[in-house]
């Protein structure tokens, strides 16, 4: 892979805090349930439903001025944010899906526990090439995976010897581990605490022969126990290239450094239409995340009153199909960033953006 230094690293700067506030709003009338679900074509917004369920979205609380719109399942649609009187300029929201049917049958009162789905949005008015895109998983929500057997030798964490991915999971929690977005059809495997293992990731269907792949972890307590996974549920993050015709395995490190009671956290946003890989304390240093082109999530980090230094590399395919890396042009182009554990409801948000132009591109398999 071929590496290009730059002159300097810039990121953007939030502290977030926000709560969360139930009304009542009653239900809709059948004569307003299709422009409800309506595309609007301008929206910043894009949702694919891969889900059996039609859902109402709300921007931040569920209350009747936070209703983005409804989106049919097996779907997608473009949502215009900027009706949601809470939005304006650039920031973030936390988009919450509500089964059509239970609002209707509840006649808009609410509770946290009517949200099957959630996730985060970053948008930025000023900029009308800012596109946010979100997926609802394809799975029933409400449908658990099988349990996962505690034996030691269970198939979910057994080895795959010529699986061409090799993972050394440094932390204490054992964790499942999927190719692409983490919806079941991308699971590859479990993988035990302090241990390492090959995985074969032939067995994911519509995987190309050659190309790259953001491969994510989640808990596997997680995934036994929570009916529908997002971003937030996410606890470590790398970029996979891969060619199925060649027998060289690709090694990946899950860091110690990882939180996973995952109560501290920065919150990175990549802004550009590459991927990013997060490194800490060096360019060359250990991968503590990556982030698909545009994709906004947390990133669980011990508490470290000395602090953590961040280094963006981006990472793109060019004309001829070879993969590409932009490296800082030295340490001090590093970001630093404090975690505090007695500040746990506030987060540091990054935005990564700048000199990457739109001609660049990034194949990938999601």
């Amino acid at each position: 892979m071929r590496k290009i230094k730059i002159l300097a690293i810039t990121a953007t700067f939030f502290l977030v805090t926000g709560n969360i506030s139930i009304e009542a709003h009653g239900s809709l009338e059948p004569q307003h349930i299709q422009i409800v679900f309506a595309d609007e074509p301008n929206g910043s917004l894009m949702i694919h439903n891969q889900s059996s369920i039609d859902f109402l979205l709300f921007a931040g609380n569920l209350t009747g001025g936070n209703i983005l719109g409804g989106i049919w399942a097996n779907s997608s649609r473009n949502f215009d944010i900027r009706k949601i009187p809470s939005v304006h300029g650039s920031g973030t929201f936390t988009i919450r899906a509500v089964p059509f049917e239970v609002y209707q049958r509840k006649q808009g009162v609410l509770v946290n526990q009517d949200v099957l789905w959630t996730d985060s949005v970053n948008y930025n008015l000023f900029d009308s090439r800012h596109r946010s895109v979100l997926y609802i998983i394809h799975e029933n929500p409400l449908a658990a995976p099988a349990p996962i057997d505690a034996a030691p030798n269970h198939a979910f964490f057994a080895n795959e010897e010529n699986g061409v991915l090799t993972i050394y999971n440094q932390s204490e929690y054992d964790l499942a581990l999927f190719a692409g977005r983490v919806e079941r059809g991308n699971l590859l495997g479990g993988i035990r605490a302090n241990s390492s293992r090959n995985f074969d990731i032939n067995k994911i269907a519509g995987l190309p022969g050659n190309g790259a792949f953001i491969a994510r972890a989640v808990l596997a307590h997680t995934y036994m126990t929570k009916p529908l996974l997002n971003s937030d549920d996410v606890l470590y993050s790398n970029l996979v290239i891969y060619n199925l015709n060649d027998s060289v395995k690709t090694i990946l490190e899950i860091p110690a450094v990882i939180d996973e009671s995952m109560t501290t956290f920065i919150q990175l946003t990549n802004e550009t239409s590459v991927v990013a890989q997060i490194r800490l304390n060096s360019p060359e240093g250990t991968v503590i995340a990556a982030l698909s082109p545009f994709e906004r999530r947390r990133v669980y980090l011990q508490p470290n009153f000395d602090g953590y230094i961040i280094y963006p590399i981006y990472i793109f395919t060019n004309v001829d199909g070879e993969f590409q890396e932009i490296i800082p042009g030295s340490r001090n182009d590093g970001i630093i960033f404090y975690i505090n554990p007695n500040q746990r409801d506030t987060m540091v948000m990054m935005l990564f953006n700048s000199f990457v132009n739109n001609e660049r591109i990034s194949l990938l398999f999601e």
